[in-house]
């Protein structure tokens, strides 16, 4: 099948000081599909990767993005040039009638940048002089997103997922239902705080809803009331004690339900707490006095 034009690009690479970068390696992508004008063939541009040698020259060939064999025209490829310290990002294109079919590296990177979405993310970086450090990309990155979804907030129109780098598993802030949804897909679903900022110090769990089937995990002290930081609780489930205590009619203290016994009578082994209340075959016992196994009463 054929392939498109290939041009012939040679350069020496230095930093903006003119120091030599023996080693820098120039990496070219693109993931647009070709299509043949006369086959109708799909060609998808192969990914090309050079290294600088000690002089720091590097040389490639690369497919030219408007030959008129192919289709679409005018696209583009993403030019990344790196070196210790340094990285440089720009999309540019390659043209098909390049004299005698070379190029200067300098020309190349000097190319007129492309139109669309592409170009239209990556505006700022493209400006750059010819080498940027690492944090100096990332803080043209953010200006450029943040013309999105401003880092100091924001509001998104629509719902919202976030998935995982391969789409495996996603989280979803659904608007567009009967009530306001937030979802998980593909994992289980989580709720768990980190007691310092950034997500360090203790993880606690709170709760997992798997997705396999519809069981929800409490985890943990959870408490019932009628409100979020204070007020009288009218349940309160503690694992570490072993106990569900619920009611407070007028004020007064809940029930602690403790334990089950499939025989008769009050506890006879065991540490058990005050008020703690234990159901036997024969009726419910209370502790009045606690101990092992403490003194207990028959209601």
């Amino acid at each position: 099948m054929p392939a498109p034009t290939q041009i012939t690009v040679s350069g020496v690479v230095t930093d903006t000081t003119g120091a030599l970068l023996p080693g820098a390696r120039v990496v070219l992508t693109s993931s647009t599909l070709l299509t043949d004008g006369v086959t109708g063939g799909l060609v998808v541009p192969a990914p090309v990767v050079a290294v600088a040698d000690e002089a720091a020259l590097v040389t490639f060939e690369v497919a030219a993005t408007d030959d008129p064999a192919f289709t679409p025209s005018g696209w583009s490829w993403r030019v990344e040039v790196t070196a210790p310290g340094v990285r440089f990002v720009r999309y540019v294109p390659v043209p098909y009638d390049a004299p005698a079919g070379t190029l200067t590296l300098g020309d190349l990177l000097a190319a007129d940048q492309p139109t669309g979405d592409a170009a239209t993310l990556y505006a700022t970086i493209a400006s750059l002089a010819a080498y940027v450090t690492e944090g100096e990309l990332t803080a043209e990155l953010a200006e450029a997103l943040a013309a999105y979804l401003p880092l100091t907030g924001g509001t998104v129109a629509g719902n919202l997922a976030i998935s995982d780098l391969t789409n495996a598993k996603s989280y979803r802030f659904r608007t567009t239902g009967g009530g306001l949804d937030n979802e998980a897909a593909g994992a289980s679903w989580i709720l768990s705080v980190w007691s310092a900022a950034n997500y360090t110090g203790t993880q606690r769990t709170y709760l997992r809803m798997e997705n396999g089937v519809q069981l929800a995990h409490m985890v943990g002290r959870w408490i019932g009331a009628v409100d979020p930081d204070t007020g009288t609780f009218v349940f309160d489930s503690d694992p570490t004690a072993g106990t569900v205590t619920t009611g407070s009619k007028n004020a007064s203290p809940g029930i602690v339900w403790a334990a089950r016994k499939d025989t008769a009578g009050a506890p006879t082994t065991g540490t058990w707490a005050l008020h703690d209340v234990v159901m036997s075959t024969t009726g419910l016992h209370r502790c009045t006095v606690a101990g092992t196994p403490g003194t207990w009463v028959t209601l």
